[in-house]
């Protein structure tokens, strides 16, 4: 796209400096989604050194402290810039509060390191509810849990049974987490701290879903005693740091579980901080201004002033390159997205350069398919769609649909059009494509779009983000098989579903790889209920307060906050 066009057709509504200051807002609705995918915070969807430049795909990037530095107690205080919708892990459908699961509850499996190129080499019981696991056969995993662990100052014991009831709640009919957790047949208590896992096909995914929202163990009791919708905003488990104050759109305070049995490399107890603190900000100039002021620890990438903070000599930065892809989510069954043809159009439409150049932080790389460069299944030689308007001008001509339903009903999922959705149809435009935009609405991507997440299908995408999955599997398997929760329309998807089941059954990783790439090519070449856009670089700002920074993301390109420490230690 001419860069002049879209300023020229935005020029009275937005400057351009004000429109990339405004993307904080339209994140808000890249985020609603990225709530699906993203839970990053880039202005588009929506230190004692100088910060450290971008490594490889999946690294995390910044002056790594030393052992002997490491402080207890203190505060660290997070600029972000929206309240988490739903922390309740087996329900949420937000990217946005994935990182925070890892504060409340603990993970029957977690996972270390930066970057994803080995699919089970970062599994580490060091850091898991269950210390050690052993596969019996193809179809039977047991697990062995962590002995005298209780949900945060209570007496509930965190055991095969509790293992058990949060595993049948995430296989639910209404669970987000079912697909991740489709292998499993049922889950057996052997003693009160063993588990076995029946499944009824070989999976090579399930321990590493373990490491996400299906693993997080939630207390029963207090979900029984408060009811589904309020343990969404008032969560209690096991885990690092636990929330002990909320004050909605405002911030939430959480508090150190001391009595904690994670330890860190060198064998200390974590978490390091006596309290964490995310302040919601959703003006990105004010967040940035917190931390220059000293007011913040911490900050999520702002596009706009990106390029000033990473000189600032007093911050530090971390990066990891592809935590999410942007795309449009379309659902297939809506026309005109029941033609091919439209859709390839559609795709490429999209001046995916400009975007980068425009809302982003100008060095992302251009999206391609589902998996990003952090994923260890990723493959550089997939053919993308480039930005071709002519050519996709042709493919409407003989797409045997007229020109007057050359329209997408598209879905602001924000409390306003975003300057993501603006950029979208200013693009799409250059082929001759309309955006028809539905009333905005918060959430909306869930009750407008994704049928499988409810949605009445009054809209037919919307375009936010998705967030990096720790096995493929987690990315393919939510789009390319009929019954997933964000196959937006659940469309049939009769070439691809085998293959995802066909690559979750394969235990070699040369030939997954090989399966995954087959369904990357073919999803983009017929384009395959979504349009990847670019890959987002995950960064995060710290003052020279903030301790291992290096560590902050794990290896999906979500935070561990408990690896941080403040370098002043209690005030």
């Amino acid at each position: 796209m001419d860069e002049s066009t879209f300023w020229t057709k935005n020029a009275g509504r937005l400057s351009r400096r004000s429109l990339l200051r405004g993307a904080a807002v339209g994140a808000a609705g890249l985020a609603g989604a990225a709530l699906i995918g993203c839970g990053d915070d880039d202005d588009a969807a929506g230190g004692g050194a100088a910060p450290a430049a971008t490594q490889a795909a999946g690294a995390a990037t910044s002056a790594a402290a030393t052992v002997a530095d490491v402080q207890r107690g203190g505060e660290l205080v997070y600029g972000w810039s929206y309240d988490p919708p739903n922390l309740d892990p087996h329900t949420g459908t937000s990217g946005g509060e994935r990182q925070w699961l890892h504060m409340p509850y603990d993970k029957l499996v977690n996972t270390t390191g930066m970057g994803l190129k080995t699919p089970s080499g970062l599994l580490e019981p060091r850091l898991s509810l269950a210390e050690s696991w052993e596969q019996l056969d193809d179809k039977t995993v047991v697990l062995n849990l962590r002995p005298n662990v209780k949900i945060w100052k209570t007496d509930e014991a965190v055991n095969a049974d509790l293992v058990k009831w949060n595993l049948d709640k995430g296989m639910d009919p209404g669970a987000t987490t079912r697909s991740a957790l489709g292998s499993l047949d049922n889950v057996e208590v052997v003693d009160d701290l063993t588990v076995r896992l029946n499944q009824s096909q070989v999976s090579a995914v399930l321990l590493s879903n373990m490491t996400d929202r299906p693993g997080s163990i939630i207390s029963r009791k207090h979900f029984e005693d408060v009811g589904a919708l309020e343990f969404g905003r008032n969560p209690l488990g096991s885990g690092p740091y636990q929330i002990v104050d909320w004050q909605s759109e405002a911030s939430i305070t959480f508090e150190a579980n001391k009595d904690h049995w994670m330890k860190d490399e060198e064998g200390r107890q974590m978490p390091y901080l006596d309290k964490f603190t995310m302040n919601i900000i959703p003006d990105t100039t004010v967040r940035v201004a917190a931390l220059e002021a000293g007011e913040s620890d911490l900050l999520t990438s702002p596009s706009v002033d990106y390029a000033r903070l990473k000189e600032d000599s007093n911050l530090q930065l971390s990066e990891f390159v592809g935590s999410h892809t942007y795309q449009w989510y379309l659902n297939m069954f809506f026309p005109p997205l029941d033609n091919e043809k439209f859709r390839k159009a559609l795709s490429l439409s999209l001046d995916r350069e400009n975007y980068i150049k425009n809302l982003l932080k100008g060095h992302e790389p251009v999206g391609k398919g589902l998996l990003t460069p952090a994923s260890w299944a990723w493959d550089d030689s997939i053919v993308g769609d480039e930005f071709n308007p002519a050519e996709a001008r042709k493919l409407l001509e003989g797409s045997g649909l007229p020109e007057s339903e050359w329209v997408l009903r598209g879905q602001p999922i924000g409390a306003s059009l975003s300057t993501g959705d603006q950029f979208y149809e200013a693009s799409h435009a250059q082929a001759g494509i309309k955006i028809d935009w539905a009333e905005p609405e918060r959430g909306s991507y869930a009750t407008r779009v994704l049928v499988g997440l409810g949605g009445d299908a009054s809209a037919a995408a919307f375009q936010s983000t998705w967030s990096m999955r720790l096995d493929p599997d987690g990315n393919v398997g939510d789009f390319y098989q009929e019954t997933a929760s964000y196959n937006p329309g659940q469309h049939p998807v009769p070439f691809l579903e085998p293959l995802v089941v066909k690559a979750r059954e394969t235990l070699d990783i040369d030939e997954r790889k090989a399966i995954y790439r087959e369904i990357e090519q073919y999803s983009i070449d017929h384009v395959i209920n979504r349009v990847t856009n670019t890959y987002a670089i995950a960064a995060r700002f710290g003052s020279s307060r903030v301790g291992n920074i290096d560590k902050v993301f794990g290896g999906e390109g979500k935070e561990r906050f408990y690896y941080l420490y403040n370098k002043e230690g209690a005030a």
